[in-house]
């Protein structure tokens, strides 16, 4: 007989915006579930929690059919291994025996060195409070993709070290204050500095104001996690990295009911071995970076490159050409892309078709203009080429990308 309904546990934090955007893409799922032919619904047990709060008091009584978990404690990955159940690991720790999601960390450092970069940057910097692994993961990744760059990259002292145990965060100490600000003052200027959380850079920029320091002008802050309440607290506003929670939700939901369907068949649960894992993680692109007035800036100390950026931003989702700018800043169209070979790492018609290609995904995510109206919106002055030109970065064409982005 075919179950009504699947029993489902979710275990993650409403403490944190990527824990909750994490809980609208299971919820996105659930909804899918309901409304497609032929699939057992989902019933979610669910409760209010913090990132390390202890596993819910009845958890030994639970019987369901899966678990969606951020396990972040040894005690209770253990007790999940025990109830022989098909689990999904939405931590991202890369340690789990379990299957796991979590967010493409390689492609979200190369974004955020780029985004600096973009502006004319030459020195960045990388600030957090402590070691646990995942500010460790971005802060080596980043500093990676600074080098990559040939871009010098300077590391607050209270996250430098190896890997330590996730806790909860401390209060604000004067020590780990002041480290901070005498870090802050030592960087050269300007400079770009990408915070590991946006709770993050809400300090760095509070210490900022206290120091005297211009935002974006000399100190450029860009968060990650895309709170918008914290982002839209800060003054100026805070740029940052949306590293796409609701898809891992998503995701790892899809990946556990195809876990469950398989266990059903089998009464098996494959389980990776601790030195030679099975699963590989399923890594979930960052949206991308919302970019808001604290990186609002070009630090080009070359003037007519500084101007054709300038005159690029303005212009680019309006029929503009690299000859136009050159002509504008008064140089010829081979030393501008010289130029900005040196300075930026690419030429000015990339610079036009990156931006363009940006406001088109944001646009069809955010809006319900045709593909034809955003092209034409977005500065492609061919829809074909417009699609052809999406597809090749994104994987899909524009209206599939859109359908998948409603889907979730």
């Amino acid at each position: 007989m075919k179950k009504q309904f699947r029993q489902i546990l979710v275990l993650s934090e409403t403490s944190r915006a990527f824990g909750c955007d994490v809980l609208r893409g299971i919820q996105h799922f659930v909804q899918r579930q309901e409304q497609t032919e032929g699939a057992i619904p989902w019933r979610i047990t669910f409760e209010d929690r913090g990132l390390t709060d202890e596993l819910p008091v009845d958890f030994d009584s639970w019987k369901g059919d899966g678990i969606l978990s951020r396990s972040v404690s040894l005690e209770m990955y253990k007790k999940l291994l025990k109830k022989k159940k098909p689990v999904v690991e939405l931590l991202g720790d890369r340690i789990s025996l379990f299957p796991e999601v979590c967010t493409d960390e390689e492609v979200s450092a190369k974004m955020a060195a780029e985004h600096f970069r973009n502006r004319g940057l030459k020195h960045l910097g990388f600030y957090a409070y402590g070691t646990p692994w995942w500010i460790t993961v971005r802060r080596d990744l980043f500093i990676q993709q600074a080098r990559e760059m040939n871009m010098s990259c300077s590391v607050c002292p209270d996250c430098q070290g190896q890997i330590q145990t996730e806790l909860t965060y401390p209060r604000w100490k004067e020590g780990y204050r002041k480290s901070m600000m005498d870090w802050l003052m030592s960087l050269p200027k300007p400079v770009g500095v990408w915070c590991a959380a946006d709770i993050q850079a809400l300090k760095l920029t509070q210490a900022c104001h206290e120091l005297g320091l211009s935002i974006p002008d000399q100190v450029a802050i860009l968060g990650t996690g895309n709170d918008s309440l914290l982002c839209n607290m800060t003054t100026p506003n805070l740029s940052s990295l949306d590293i796409n929670g609701e898809e891992v939700g998503f995701e790892a939901a899809k990946l556990l009911e195809e876990r469950i369907q398989e266990f059903e068949k089998t009464g098996k649960i494959s389980m990776s071995i601790t030195k030679n894992r099975q699963f590989s993680p399923i890594k979930i692109k960052p949206t991308g970076i919302v970019t808001r007035m604290s990186t609002d800036m070009i630090a080009i100390d070359n003037k007519e490159c500084a101007a054709a950026l300038r005159l690029i931003r303005e212009h680019y989702h309006k029929d503009v050409s690299a000859k136009w700018i050159a002509s504008e800043v008064g140089v010829s169209r081979s030393t501008l892309d010289r130029l900005f070979r040196a300075l930026i790492g690419h030429s000015v018609e990339k610079e036009i078709y990156r931006l363009r290609i940006a406001l088109a995904e944001k646009l069809l995510r955010e809006t319900d203009f045709s593909v034809n109206e955003v092209a034409a919106k977005t500065g492609f002055d061919r829809v074909e080429y417009f699609v052809r030109s999406f597809k090749k970065i994104f994987g899909d064409p524009p209206q599939k990308y859109r359908n998948r982005c409603k889907v979730k």
